[in-house]
């Protein structure tokens, strides 16, 4: 499915050198963080955490978090409440499992960006209160960018068969330890071997 993919970002490799001729090699210590097997679970569960934290504490104070739906506007303050604790349960369960990982992150993103409008609308307030409503709307637009990423990651992981993280170093040391005849060389029969993450 070469035209799905081309709308994903592209997994280069170091054959492909940049106009500017720098180079493109992160720091060991980067790849190490990177290709570590529990990096990707790690950013799974930070990026959902704040909403399993929330549905847990609405679970334990149901009357409190019936009475926050109705604050904000939303009747009856049990229906939307229920649905607040269901979305911030199965969504965070879908991205951390890897499974319809668009579908729970496109859920937290709409339900994120609605929560944004009713609780940061920062062009209605001044002084304090809009710096302190501006701030959260932008930080919670940035929460929704994380989301995306997540499920184009999760979608380059299923093109790919076998995960999304690269393996590059051993192809670098190859080829660094490689003799050459000229300037211009033949691309390397190297390949990107994939790890499935956790």
């Amino acid at each position: 499915m070469p035209l799905r993919a081309r709308r994903y970002p592209r997994l280069n490799t170091d054959n492909e050198m940049p106009a500017s001729g720098a180079s493109k090699r992160d720091p060991r210590w980067v790849d190490a963080i990177l290709d570590w097997r529990w990096t990707w679970l790690i950013a799974r569960i930070s990026l959902t955490g704040p909403f399993m934290v929330g549905a847990f504490m609405k679970l334990s104070d149901l009357n409190a978090a019936f009475a926050e739906q109705e604050h904000f506007g939303l009747y009856p303050g049990w229906a939307w409440g229920t649905l607040t604790i269901i979305v911030e349960i199965v969504g965070p369960a879908l991205i951390i499992s890897r499974r319809f990982v668009w579908f729970g992150a496109g859920m937290l993103a709409v339900f994120t960006a609605i929560a944004n409008l009713l609780a940061n609308h920062f062009w209605t307030m001044t002084g304090e209160a809009r710096f302190n409503a501006t701030n959260g709307f932008f930080e919670h637009i940035a929460m929704i960018a994380g989301f995306i990423l997540a499920a184009m990651i999760a979608e380059h992981e299923r093109l790919s068969g076998d995960g999304f993280q690269v393996k590059q170093r051993q192809m670098i040391s190859s080829r660094a330890s490689a003799p050459t005849s000229s300037c211009i060389q033949a691309p390397s029969e190297s390949r990107l071997e994939f790890r499935q993450p956790p």
